[in-house]
């Protein structure tokens, strides 16, 4: 049997027989039916996860309820409420709950449903053949059933686990570290574990066989915001818990969301020793205090400094280019073995950060119904057209930096956007008269008069938009509609990325055109935040032209359809890099 794949949130795999979760909550199966187990009840909605066994299948739905059908193997508990996760053994059955407590059913006959008294505060659970494995809040192991193989004798000091997984006869568990640890039946080797399993984000296992995968930036792995969600706010700031408080209460699907309050300077630039001790370290002992989670994706609120200054010089100093990095690039790179995707709702102020929220709301209710992963044209917004406007200030009409802005271009042909769907200009705004001066004995030609050209200044539909900027004649105004060229964009232009030719456009301080200006309220021709983009990588200290976000990257990957942190995070070539947006919108 086919599923599209691209409605697909889960599987699961029993004896002889599959399912399917399709993102509309309902369950496909297929496979042998010999005791009813594809014979998926008629009703079955709103579910979360699946799990299949012998000749079980169970689903789990929203509401935290559990259908079971195939061979029951005993009662079905009746009290069993407020689950959030399932998982089936061969002639068993077992669930947790939300308070961390587990429920097991079915076939006894060798200690499988008998959960142990230390099974509490639980967060995952996995069943093999005749046992079954229960992940505590503390990062360690406890197991039950058939223990021939020795597979529920948990190795002595394991911690730190993020997942567990058990097959016939043998058990397996992913630290926090990327590692895999297996222990029990070893006839096929399916407990050597070996050298090279580093980097680990997935772990299964079969009937005598195990499987990791590693991790891959460019998979959008399915999201669980109780474990893949870091909310970081600052508690000195009014502003930064009030932006927080609204995200939560306003932003679709997260209040699940993990959270920490960090007590830390609201300048916009930290120094190294405080970037460590007031946001480093924090996070740090958050980490510590839950092994079990990795959160593959973090957003920084206002008034969380945005960038580091890379030496010890008081504030005013004048730093060379290059000597300063984003806060969030050193916290991507501060734990040997955590990489997250960071972002930031950093947005101008309090009034641009809720605008910015209430958006996301909007798409979401009614374009994303019931979804963490925010997608506009999913519930058929138009957001269909790209702008390049590959016009720049050059020395010569045939200035070799156009090849800059053509990786835009390339990237969308590559993702299948039709050529018609991108609006593409390519001039040089050229040197036509040059002076030559003298200052402290360093000889400079300037440029004192150009051949202006035409630059792409209104769009409808819009999906994604790149420029030069204040490197044209567009001037860092163009965002605005008192700039000497305003950029407009019409209809469906609510739901965009943005990228810019700008070194500081990550700077809520300058002199280029900047992610205030693009996040501002009557921003592209819009009012009330209507133009504003949903996502925008920036810089926030001199990247060189070669350190620019890789644009072919960037929008390449959002018209495939991948998240802006993936999208975002996949271009950086700069310390300097800064992704402001929501991490979780895609196109």
């Amino acid at each position: 049997m086919q599923v599209q794949p691209n409605s697909l949130i889960g599987v699961a795999a029993g004896h002889k027989h599959s399912l399917a979760l399709r993102d509309n909550g309902t369950v496909v199966a297929w496979g042998r039916s010999v005791e009813g187990q594809t014979t998926v009840p008629a009703g079955l909605t709103n579910d979360v996860a699946v799990a299949a066994g012998g000749h079980q299948s169970l689903a789990l739905r929203r509401n935290g309820t559990v259908t079971n059908w195939g061979t029951t193997y005993g009662t079905f508990p009746a009290n069993l409420t407020n689950a959030i996760a399932i998982a089936a053994g061969t002639n068993f059955c077992v669930a947790l709950r939300s308070n961390g407590t587990v429920m097991a059913w079915g076939n006894n006959d060798h200690g499988q449903t008998s959960v142990p008294g230390d099974a509490t505060n639980v967060v995952a659970i996995a069943a093999g053949a005749f046992h079954a494995l229960a992940l505590k809040e503390n990062g360690t192991v406890v197991a039950w059933g058939l223990n021939t193989s020795i597979q529920c004798i948990v190795p002595a000091g394991l911690s730190n686990v993020l997942a567990v997984a058990a097959g016939r006869a043998h058990s397996a568990a992913l630290k926090n570290d990327g590692t895999v640890v297996a222990w029990g039946d070893n006839t096929y080797e399916q407990t050597d574990v070996g050298g090279g399993f580093n980097g680990i984000k997935l772990l299964a296992a079969g009937g005598d066989h195990t499987l990791a995968s590693a991790f891959s930036p460019l998979v959008q792995y399915q999201v669980n915001v109780s474990k893949d969600l870091l909310l970081v706010y600052n508690s000195a700031s009014t502003d930064s818990s009030n932006v927080w408080h609204y995200y939560m209460q306003h932003r679709p699907m997260v209040s699940g969301a993990n959270v920490l309050g960090i007590d830390s300077i609201t300048n916009e630039t930290y120094l190294p020793e405080q970037f460590t001790n007031q946001l480093a370290e924090p996070v740090g002992e958050w980490l510590e205090a839950n092994p079990t989670k990795r959160p593959q994706y973090v957003v920084l609120f206002p008034d969380i400094p945005s960038r580091v200054n890379l030496t010890n010089e008081p504030a005013g100093y004048y730093w060379a280019a290059g000597t300063r990095a984003s806060a969030s690039v050193q916290l991507h790179n501060f734990f040997p073995n955590w990489r997250p995707f960071i972002t930031h709702l950093n947005m101008g102020d309090t009034n641009a950060c809720k605008a910015y929220i209430e958006k996301l709301a909007t798409i979401g209710g009614a374009n994303s119904p019931g979804k963490v992963v925010l997608s506009a044209s999913a519930g058929g917004y138009g957001n269909t057209n790209y702008v390049v406007d590959n016009v720049f200030y050059g020395d010569t009409p045939l200035d070799a930096n156009v090849s800059v802005l053509r990786g835009a271009t390339n990237g969308l042909l590559a993702a299948g956007v039709l050529p018609g769907a991108i609006a593409y200009l390519e001039l040089v705004e050229y040197c036509t008269r040059k002076v030559t001066n003298i200052v402290d004995g360093v000889t400079n030609v300037v440029c004192i008069e150009r051949q202006l050209q035409p630059h792409i200044t209104n769009a409808v539909n819009v999906a994604g938009y790149i420029c030069w900027g204040a490197h044209s004649s567009l001037s860092p105004f163009y965002a605005l509609p008192t700039g000497p060229v305003p950029v407009k964009w019409e209809d469906d232009s609510s739901w965009y990325i943005i990228e810019t030719i700008e070194s500081h456009n990550g700077m809520r301080y300058s002199d280029q055109g900047n992610f205030i200006f693009w996040f501002s309220a009557t921003a592209f021709g819009g009012t009330n935040y209507s133009n504003t983009p949903v996502g925008a990588v920036t810089h926030v200290d001199e990247p060189s032209l070669s350190g620019v976000n890789n644009s072919a990257q960037y929008f390449g990957l959002w018209a495939k359809g991948k998240n802006f942190a993936i999208s975002a995070w996949n271009s950086t070539n700069t310390p300097a890099f800064q992704a402001v947006g929501d991490p979780y919108v895609k196109r």
